[in-house]
């Protein structure tokens, strides 16, 4: 826990609210699985799959870089390699943003939530 955690622990047991838990943090795994259980499934799927064409593309081309036989074969393989990198990395950003997004959304529920709490206990008042 941080200092700001028990600040905010601390200014909630002063109000008599109940502070939340701050230790409940998903696991990477559950949330790349709650992405491919999600509405936007088949986006993932799309880009896991080229992601793989990708990652194909990037290994094949190494390969053949290093087996040219002219001095034009490899700046053709070494650019095909560098855009097949930079494709599978795009491929990782977009995943890592739809998952990031997915758990943004579970935060900010989880926040609605804790004000509609408050909100009812400052009510009682």
């Amino acid at each position: 826990m941080t200092e700001l955690d028990n600040k905010i622990r601390e200014a909630l047991e002063e109000t008599g609210i109940e502070s939340p838990d701050f230790g409940n943090d998903d696991t990477l795994r559950s949330m790349i699985s709650d992405a491919y259980a999600g509405k936007l499934r088949w986006i993932f799927v799309l880009a896991t799959f080229w992601q793989l064409v990708f990652f194909v593309l990037f290994v094949w081309a190494g390969v053949r870089f290093f087996g040219a036989a002219t001095s034009a074969e490899p700046i053709f393989w070494s650019t095909i390699f560098l855009m097949a990198g930079v494709g599978v990395s795009m491929m990782k950003i977009m995943h890592w943003m739809l998952i990031n997004r997915n758990r943004l959304l579970r935060e900010i529920k989880r926040l609605e939530l804790e004000v509609a709490r408050l909100g009812k206990k400052l009510a009682a008042r």
